[in-house]
């Protein structure tokens, strides 16, 4: 109630517990709309046509709503405030560091120091926030949807250059790529969004073992290249610790980390 006109609170005010289709009361996307709009994130919200689905006979997901990616053009990132949550929830745990008991009570207690703490924490606080359903824009980026639309192709290939470009948290990033291989009209290009998730499953893969290497040194590094910077995204959070660590940014050619997107498995799974 007292969020007034701060978009990093009114994204922490939206529950998971609600219906994942409409998360979150009208009155606080509106708002959040309104002081943050050329942030994709709030117009992610409401994305389905519930009325088609009311009158429909079908169990199916609701398509998509109308004049979405009008709106999803005149956006400029999807921004899900993830530096905003850590550094607040690091800054208020070093101001009131949390006792040996708290800390079993309120987060899991093994961290290697109190700034790894509130990093973790953090994270977990951040994720606990509604991250809109995504499922319609999928629905409608893929197959019959996709075909029919003479302009559907290009509205997603756009919406995935957002999310891979301009997101702040690798969940956005990734969400990018998936969707833009759904629009991939051939084997190379389909190749190209491939190596593109490994590169980022190779950084996920570095960033972990930065953190196994040098547990202590590697969370304080982070927490404080967070509190210096007005700004940053977790990718870029990720690569400062890859680098720290003296580790490799680039993967080896026959690197694999195992991943397959849904076309690849439906296709495995139709082979004989």
């Amino acid at each position: 109630m007292r969020a007034n006109d701060d978009p990093v609170a009114l994204l922490l005010t939206m529950g998971r517990e609600a219906n994942p289709r409409k998360t979150g009361d009208d009155a606080t996307v509106a708002r959040w709309r309104a002081v943050d709009p050329k942030n994709l994130t709030p117009w992610m919200y409401d994305l389905a046509d519930e009325a088609t689905a009311l009158t429909s006979d079908s169990a199916a997901e609701p398509p998509l709503r109308d004049g979405f990616f009008d709106v999803a053009r005149a956006t400029e990132r999807f921004d899900l405030y993830f530096d905003d949550v850590v550094r607040e929830t690091t800054l208020a745990v070093r101001r009131h560091p949390p006792s040996a008991s708290m800390r079993k009570t309120l987060f899991a207690p093994d961290y290697p120091n109190l700034d790894a703490y509130a990093y973790g924490l953090g994270t977990a606080l951040w994720a606990s926030a509604a991250v809109p359903s995504f499922m319609p824009l999928v629905q409608a980026c893929k197959g019959e949807p996709l075909r029919a639309t003479p302009t559907r192709a290009a509205d997603c290939r756009a919406m995935a250059g957002l999310l891979r470009e301009r997101s702040d948290t690798m969940f956005g990033r990734l969400f990018g790529i998936a969707l833009v291989r759904r629009a991939a009209t051939d084997d190379a290009e389909r190749l190209a969004i491939k190596d593109e998730r490994r590169r980022e499953d190779w950084r996920m893969a570095q960033w972990r073992e930065a953190m196994l290497l040098d547990p202590d040194g590697t969370s304080m590094h982070t927490t404080a290249r967070l509190l210096e910077s007005a700004d940053i995204s977790e990718m870029a959070l990720m690569d400062a610790a890859i680098a720290r660590a003296g580790l490799s940014s680039e993967p080896p050619p026959d690197w694999d980390s195992g991943y397959q997107f849904p076309d690849e498995r439906e296709a495995a799974e139709s082979s004989p």
